[in-house]
């Protein structure tokens, strides 16, 4: 049952990759129409992003994970040396700050955040996504009128408000993911089974 409820979890992960890549695909096409060709080959960096995620969750070994961070701040240093033409170098650290964090924790005895996404009963999955979203879309509204921080994107995103949809949206998931694993790193946070008293 175990086995299976985990099986089940990885494909709602799945699910949820396919419709984010679907929907980054559509609002891009959305903000500035052209051949779909083009839409795949704009946006093809970022899906550099989306496997290395996807096997962290599917593996959440010390080996595997620490390998996977590794990777990715290559690619973020490749990208700041401009070594690699990436244009979402940020993206990648973020992303290895967040792996190489979970490293970290199974070295110091606790369970990986990654562990914890895909665990059957985790409640860790929606609130990350629903903070994530929610405090993203008010910062970047917030910074919409003074522009203190702008982005560069490579390719054409819709706008919510003069807030670029990709950023608002996708990089703030990162950022929390990071957040919480360096967290878990220094303070020991798990999640921890809710023990219900009968009456």
């Amino acid at each position: 049952m175990g086995r299976e409820s985990y099986r089940n979890r990885l494909l709602v992960l799945g699910a949820l990759a396919l419709t984010a890549t679907a929907s980054l695909l559509v609002q891009s096409y959305l903000a500035a129409p052209r051949h779909v060709l083009a839409v795949l080959m704009d946006t093809a960096e970022l899906f550099l992003i989306l496997p290395i995620a996807f096997a962290a969750l599917i593996w959440p070994r010390s080996r595997v994970l620490g390998a996977l961070g590794s990777l990715s701040v290559l690619l973020s240093a490749l990208a700041l040396l401009g070594v690699l033409r990436i244009h979402y170098g940020s993206l990648f650290l973020l992303l290895a700050l967040w792996l190489l964090g979970d490293t970290l924790a199974i070295r110091r005895g606790v369970p990986p955040l990654a562990a914890d996404l895909c665990r059957p009963g985790s409640r860790f999955l929606l609130p990350v996504l629903v903070v994530s979203l929610g405090v993203g879309l008010l910062v970047e509204v917030a910074n919409a009128p003074s522009r203190l921080w702008t982005y560069s994107q490579p390719f054409p995103s819709l706008l919510i408000g003069g807030v670029p949809l990709l950023p608002a949206l996708f990089g703030w998931v990162l950022w929390t993911l990071c957040l919480v694993a360096l967290l878990r790193v220094f303070v020991g946070v798990s999640e921890a089974p809710v023990r219900r008293r009968i009456p």
